[in-house]
Order: structure tokens, then sequence, then C-alpha cells
């Protein structure tokens, strides 16, 4: 039986529409997801006040901060591995995302990016949370910084002898020069000579860019990083053992990409990208290798080696087996890194609504009033400890509830697709859309970790452009969603043009079901926005890259998919007819 010609329409352009509007909404949605993520700032924790000073183990401390150094890599680099010989090696992890300056806010604040709000590369501004420079600045400390320009903006209030911003205070743009190792170097070597500050930064960047653009297994970045190592012995050679702690460290690692990608990478949770390298040499420092540790145990143990109160913010633990101290020192040190965790998880508990339920240091304050000092330490790991799982327990259960009313986002696209193939009729057209779709997924996901040579994480980008990236991914959707339509015209080749388009439609709709459902279980478990909590980076990567495959789908749906189909039909029906008549003209 024929069907009206309204219904025939409809068939053929109620689909596109709403799939063009989905490809739309996925744009705007992804667009706010990422937009968030820039600008989140974390739970509003009010103020924190600092501890007090402890005794300093040391005059000065130097960090040197190799950017993209591997930990690998790092046992490949001569004048570190004698300081590592001498000193102390603590292996450690950056957390996602490990880009430059969230390792950067790390490395002076001890707070990461959930915390500080410094997520992407994309940051503006001074940081928002305490910092060394700034516990220094308030004590009367003067700092010194040698490096390129990010470390200036996020630290420069709190600098006293700031190189970068001597640079940039010209007005005209420094030349590209003045940010080599070799640059660097020497101004370090000036500062340490000349300058009498008690907190040294000196930053390398030319590793990360070796590695960004060539790997971080290739010859170019070895060679880099011991460009570098010549700096660290040079810089090591004028320091004085007595008085002086070296530390050299990096802000992330580097991957060694493979396949048709070019270049390294970093910023997702590969291994190669997040374990780093921790040496401390010098003064106040216990030779050997111990455990591995959190790249923001760097700060309480640096504020220790310095005497400085702990930055208000930092969420690390103070390496106090690799420092040289007395027994009433070293409890001292344990009660002091107490104190600041129990304020600072203190306040973020209450940020969120729940009361701390936590038993508190008096024991420990009570042995150590005592002078039993081992047990001093004893007793405050035990209350971290406490205090870690009882911040990870009010964590979860806030997620928890918070998913009980996202339900809805997790149900509704499989009750809806079930629903859907449950009232169809005949239910056995539903057979070629769906094998489409699946086809659609898989060649999807060839091209994107076969062709482009990615994976589902931040260090997929590598050196390309964030922009383009973003597009070739919505671009590689429509690219594949024009594959299918070529198959689709192929297996509807004899159909009249209405059922043509109207299973190239189904096939459409489809695809992008299969989306919502991945897009679903993300928003489920995280939500559309992103408000006290980050979510985890690894299903954020692989949600935004839904959308943005979702964008391009959507609009192809809507624009051409099923006008290709029906045109490849059609070709193809005229060959049956031009075939046909040739035979009868053979006749």
């Amino acid at each position: 039986m024929s069907r009206p010609l309204w219904l025939r329409l409809a068939r053929v352009l109620l689909i596109p529409l709403v799939l063009g509007a989905t490809g739309y909404g996925a744009q705007a949605l992804g667009m706010l997801a990422f937009d968030q993520f820039l600008n989140y700032a974390g739970l509003p924790l009010g103020t924190l006040t600092p501890g007090g000073s402890g005794t300093a183990l040391c005059e000065r401390v130097v960090v040197v901060v190799v950017d993209g150094l591997r930990e690998d890599t790092s046992h490949q680099m001569p004048a570190l591995e004698a300081l590592r010989a001498s000193g102390a090696d603590l292996p450690s992890w950056t957390r996602v995302p490990s880009l430059s300056l969230p390792g950067y806010t790390v490395l002076a604040t001890g707070a990461y990016p959930d915390l500080s709000g410094v997520t992407t590369n994309w940051y503006e501004g001074t940081v928002r949370v305490d910092s060394l420079f700034a516990r220094a600045r308030e004590v009367g400390m003067r700092t010194a910084l040698v490096s390129e320009p990010s470390w200036h903006m996020l630290y420069g209030p709190w600098i006293d002898v700031d190189y970068a911003g001597q640079l940039l205070a010209h007005g005209d743009e420094p030349p590209e020069s003045a940010w080599s190792t070799e640059a660097l170097g020497q101004e370090g070597l000036r500062v340490l000579a000349e300058e009498d500050a008690s907190l040294v930064y000196i930053y390398f960047g030319e590793t990360d860019k070796a590695g960004e653009e060539h790997g971080g297994t290739s010859p170019e970045y070895l060679q880099a990083a011991r460009n570098v190592d010549a700096q660290i012995g040079a810089i090591a050679r004028q320091l004085d053992w007595s008085r002086d702690t070296l530390i050299v460290t990096a802000d992330h690692g580097m991957i060694a990409r493979a396949g048709r990608a070019r270049g390294g990478g970093h910023g997702g949770g590969e291994p190669a990208a997040r374990r780093i390298p921790l040496v401390m040499a010098g003064c106040g420092i216990v030779p050997g290798v111990y455990p591995e540790g959190g790249q923001a145990d760097l700060v309480p143990t640096v504020a220790t080696l310095l005497g400085l109160p702990i930055p208000v913010h930092s969420q690390g633990h103070t390496r106090l087996e690799a420092l040289a101290m007395t027994p009433g020192q070293r409890a001292g040190a344990a009660l002091a890194l107490g104190e600041q965790q129990e304020a600072l998880y203190t306040a973020y508990l209450r940020a969120m609504g729940v009361s701390p339920e936590v038993d508190g240091l008096e024991e420990a304050h009570a042995a150590f009033a005592a002078g039993d000092y081992e047990r001093v330490v004893g007793l405050v790991e035990a209350f971290l400890g406490r205090l870690e799982e009882a911040v990870a327990r009010a964590v979860a259960n806030r997620l928890w509830r918070e998913r009980l009313v996202r339900l809805p986002y997790l149900l509704l696209p499989p009750l809806a697709g079930a629903l859907f193939i449950a009232f169809y009729r005949p239910r056995r057209e539903l057979a070629r859309p769906f094998l489409l779709a699946g086809l659609f997924v898989l060649v999807h996901q060839i091209v994107y970790w076969v062709v482009r040579g990615h994976s589902f994480s931040f260090s997929a980008i590598g050196n390309m452009d964030t922009e383009v990236f973003f597009l070739t991914r919505t671009l590689d959707g429509a690219l594949v969603m024009a594959f299918v339509a070529l198959l689709a015209g192929v297996l509807w080749r004899r159909k009249p043009w209405d059922e043509v388009v109207w299973g190239a439609n189904l096939s459409a709709l489809a695809i992008v079901w299969l989306f919502l459902l991945q897009i679903g279980l993300y928003l489920w478990l995280y939500g559309p926005t992103v408000s006290w909590r980050l979510p985890h980076l690894g299903w954020g990567f692989k949600y935004y890259l839904d959308l943005l495959g979702l964008t391009g789908v959507g609009l192809a749906a809507a624009l051409v998919f099923p006008w290709l189909a029906l045109g490849v039909s059609r070709l193809f029906l005229l060959a049956d007819r031009l075939r046909t008549g040739a035979k009868k003209s053979a006749r």
C-alpha cells in the first residue's frame, strides 16, 4: 500500500532535522564542557592560616626544573647521575593532566589541579593558592626565579630576582635566544654567584620542545637532556654543599609516539608522561634510594629544608626519611605537616558540607611534649591516613548521591533505543541500519587509533595545534559518515527513492544512538558541568572526543548523508537500466 505523500516527506525530512539539532547540541555541550574545564576554580576553602616556621636545615635551596624530562632518560645524564649517586633518589609521579602550567603550579605550591584551578596551559594570571615564594616573602627570605615567562606569570609578585620579569619589563619582545638552555644556565650561575636569594628556581625548557617534536625516546630528545645536564653540572660545581641543597625534578614526562603520529606528547596518564625524577643532594640530605612519591611532596620538603611554613594549600607529604634531622626536628616537621594537612582538608570537607570525623593530633602533641619523638612520627602518619580516607569517602559519597540524580542520563538512551526497536515494524528493516552503525564505529576507531595514531589521552594532541586536533576529530566523524553513506546507497540500490533515504536516516539514527549511549554513561558518572571537582580526565577526554564526533555525525546526517546514499543508489539504478538497455539492443 502506497504511503501518503506527507508521510513519505516526514520520513525523509524529520530525522535529518532531529540529527542536525543533535549535532549542534553536541557542539554547544562540548564548548560548555571545555570552557568550564578551562575556568575551573574548585571548592572555595576560605582563608587558611599558615603554620609556624621550623629550624632551617640549610641556607639555600636551588630547584632545577627540567621541562618534560622522563625519569628513565634522567639516568642517561652524567651530571645528574653523579648527584643521584651522592644524594637522594625519589622517583615521583605527576597527576593528570600532565601538562606544563599545572606542573609548574604543583612544583611551587604543592596543590594539584583539582585544588589550584590550574588545569591547562591556557591558564592566565597568578596562582590562586599559597606558594613557597609567598611563604618566603612573608618571612623576609629573598627568592629568585630564572625561567621563561610562564613562571613569571604565575609567581611574579612574590619574586625578588626575576629573570623573565626583568626582560619583559623593557617592553620589547625578548629574542627566543633569551630562553635557550645556555642563556638560562648562565643567568642561573650569575644569580647563584651574585644574589643572596635563599630560594632559587632555575628552569630549562629544551627537553620539552625536543620531545614534542621528535618523541621521548628520540636521539634529539636525549641530546637536549644532555645539553641541560651540562648546565646542571655547572650549577652543582658552584654550590657549597655545607650550606646549599640542589634539587632536580620535572614538571611532567614525555611519551614516545609511534606509527603515523609525529613527535612526542604529554598531558595524559601514560606512565612515561607522569613518572618524573626527583633527585636531592647536598646540605640536609640523607643519600639513598627511596620509595616513589607524589610530585606535590617537593613543596613541604623544600619548606622543611628552609624552615618555612608549609604553603597552606599543599597536598604533598614531607619526605622526612630523606632529610638529615635530629629526632626532635623530625617529630616537629611531622607535626607541622599534620597540622597543615588537617587545616587544609578540614576546610575542604566543610566546603563539601561534611563535618570532619577524624581524631585530631592531640595524642601526637602529647607525645612530642613528652619527648617520645619516634611515636610522634607514627601517630602523624596514622592521622594522615585516616584524614585521606575521610576525604576519599566524602568525595565518593557525594559523587554517588549526584549519580542517583543523574540516572536519566544513563537510562534514557538505552531505554529509548529498546522502545524504538520493540515497536518498529517490520523489525527486519533494522538489520541493515544497525549493521552500518557497527561498521561506522569500527571504521571510526580505526581512523583514530591506526590512521591518526592517537589514543584516548590528552597526550594524543602532542605538538599539534589544539584547535586543529579538535576540528580534525569533527571532520573524521563526517568523513566516516560519508563512507557509510556510500555503502547505504549500495545496500538500498534497488529501492524507491524514499525507501533509500529512510534506510539511510535509520542508519544515521543508529550511529547517533551509539554515541548517546557513551555520552550518557559519562554524564551519569560526572555530569555535564565541572563545578566542585575535576572529573576523571581519561573519561573526560573520551567524552570530549565523543561530542566532537557526534557534532560531525549530526551535521553530516542533516546535510549530506541521506542524499549521498540516494545519489549512489540512483547511479546503480541507472547502471542497471543501461545494462538492460544494452542487452535488449544486442538482441
